[in-house]
């Protein structure tokens, strides 16, 4: 519930200002994150200075971004990848996977890899090349989330109070 609206002026990969032509009222949802190098270039600062060290690249972008100084959220060098908008179907068509061409088209930073599949030994497949090449990834992904591209399907399912019934998240083993 904290307003963060200062700090996302230090985040990269959140546009500015938008496009012209986009319409007036839209939502963009996505996650602000911290790279993994960054992370590790920030507990080495910490541990030099005698501070506690953040457990995970997740945990210090989430305290980073609640922050009241804006300062400390430049200097953590945070990033965004979006993940959907929220807003006038005409324009941004009628699925996830036509907003995030949208998304492209436009500069925005989106997480990848990304994949529309047609079927669950799709998904599977796709599940496992993700997992084997995780750490090869800037950032960290604890594993896959399945969504329905339909938008029209997605409001038919739902939401619960605490999740979108249209998507799934498929986790990866813990890492060693």
């Amino acid at each position: 519930g904290e307003d963060i609206t200062r700090n996302l002026d230090f985040v990269e990969g959140i546009n500015k200002t938008l496009p012209t032509d986009f319409p007036k009222n839209i939502e963009i949802r996505g996650e602000v994150f911290m790279k993994k190098n960054i992370f590790e270039e920030l507990n080495k600062k910490r541990k030099m200075q005698g501070l506690s060290l953040f457990s995970t690249p997740r945990n210090a972008a989430a305290g980073s971004i609640r922050q009241l100084d804006p300062e400390i959220a430049r200097d953590r060098k945070l990033s965004f990848y979006g993940y959907t908008i929220i807003g006038d179907k005409e324009f941004f068509g009628d699925s996830l996977n036509k907003i995030r061409e949208i998304l492209l088209k436009y500069n925005f930073s989106l997480n990848q890899p990304s994949k529309l599949c047609k079927s669950l030994e799709e998904m599977i497949k796709f599940y496992e090349e993700v997992s084997n090449i995780r750490n090869l990834l800037d950032y960290d992904i604890d594993g896959i989330v399945y969504k329905l591209d339909s938008i029209e399907e997605q409001k038919k399912l739902g939401e619960s109070n605490r999740w979108p019934r249209w998507a799934l998240a498929h986790k990866f083993p813990a890492e060693n």
